[in-house]
């Protein structure tokens, strides 16, 4: 609508005190008789300056994803004597930086003048905890029905559940693998120790090439996949010295690597190997069953902080109707691509040859 000044309206116990409603794009504005003015802004860097603010409502706090908006806006009301700063928001993903880092300083209480009124899921909890969906959900069976939130979790990814529903903080909104089921398959008592001659293994190597990770997988007796990070270095010209003589202890069944990523910068290195290749459809392919085999409970691994953060942090790059981890803008991978790709390349090596049976003729 065009902007306009319109009349007086609203309930009627309120309606005295309006003066003017103005619904001009970007300037829309309430103001009352006794002076109060109130009015939207948008979250950018000019937002509310040269404004004197006594209540600033941020709502949706969790997608301001730089500070450029708050320190404009947060300032207004620092020349008020009794100003307000109220945010309102849904738990966030690791890019709601501001609401993490005031949900930070309030948990650490180190400012006194902060509150923190938070309605969440408890860590760690499964996705149908009712206990934990009622501590998310205080209107759980008036306002809310469990038929709803039950809808919405068979629906939604894990993820966007855990943040829309359950308010809990998520690495990833848009996560690769679902972290309550990579987290159920934490065995930090086992090793590939009892599967040395089916260990596959698969490197891969950060955009920036300042990080790569060497992983290790084999399927275990009980069907499952045991995968670990056998190595991790900070430069390719460390692990090109290092490889080597890394793999030559190791002795893997298979080396594999994606070519049409950052590892194409260790292919000279890669290639005298005879590496299986992993690339063109079948790297969503490795992608995806690894997610798949992760909720299926179907991979076992040693809860390896580096792999623990790396897959925390993995998101979908959606191709077509398929996907693959996202390399660019969602922090280092490698150790995720490293270790579905040994687990893929694990779960197509040729079967091992029995040994036939000895016999005894008397």
């Amino acid at each position: 609508m065009a902007g306009r000044c319109g009349p007086r309206s609203g309930p009627d116990d309120l309606n005295d005190e309006i003066e003017t409603v103005r619904y001009a794009n970007g300037e829309q504005e309430l103001r009352l008789v006794g002076g109060a003015r109130y009015r939207i802004a948008a979250t950018h860097r000019a937002a509310g300056r040269g404004l004197s603010v006594d209540l600033l409502i941020l709502d949706e706090l969790r997608e301001h994803r730089d500070w450029l908006a708050w320190g404009a806006l947060s300032k207004t009301t620092t020349a008020r004597p009794n100003a307000l700063i109220v945010g309102i928001s849904n738990a966030g993903d690791d890019e709601s930086v501001v609401l993490n880092a005031l949900r930070s300083t309030a948990l650490s209480e180190q400012d006194s003048t902060m509150a923190l009124f938070e309605w969440s899921a408890p860590d760690g909890c499964e996705l149908d905890d009712v206990d934990a969906w009622a501590a998310a959900n205080p209107g759980l069976g008036r306002t809310i029905s469990e038929a709803a939130i039950r809808s919405a979790m068979s629906t939604d990814p894990a993820a966007v559940f855990r943040t829309e529903t359950l308010c809990m903080r998520v690495d990833a909104l848009d996560a690769a693998v679902d972290p309550g089921a990579w987290a159920a398959c934490s065995d930090p008592s086992g090793s590939l120790a009892s599967a040395r001659e089916r260990v596959a293994v698969c490197v891969d190597v950060s955009p920036d090439s300042a990080h790569i990770t060497l992983a290790g997988a084999a399927q275990l007796d009980d069907g499952r996949y045991r995968v670990e990070v056998l190595a991790a270095w900070k430069s390719t010209e460390q692990a090109r010295t290092e490889l080597p003589s890394l793999l030559e202890r190791i002795k893997p069944a298979a080396v594999a690597w994606f070519p049409s990523g950052p590892a194409a910068a260790i292919a000279a290195d890669l290639r005298p190997l005879d590496a299986v290749e992993i690339k063109g459809a079948e790297v969503m392919e490795a992608c995806q069953e690894f997610a798949d085999l992760v909720a299926a409970r179907r991979i076992v691994h040693s809860s390896d902080p580096l792999l623990d953060a790396h897959i925390a942090g993995s998101q979908k790059l959606r191709t077509g109707e398929g996907w693959r981890f996202q390399r660019r803008g969602a922090g280092h991978c490698d150790a995720s691509y490293a270790a579905s790709g040994a687990v893929h390349t694990a779960r197509t090596l040729p079967p091992p040859v029995k040994k036939p049976k000895s016999r005894i003729f008397v």
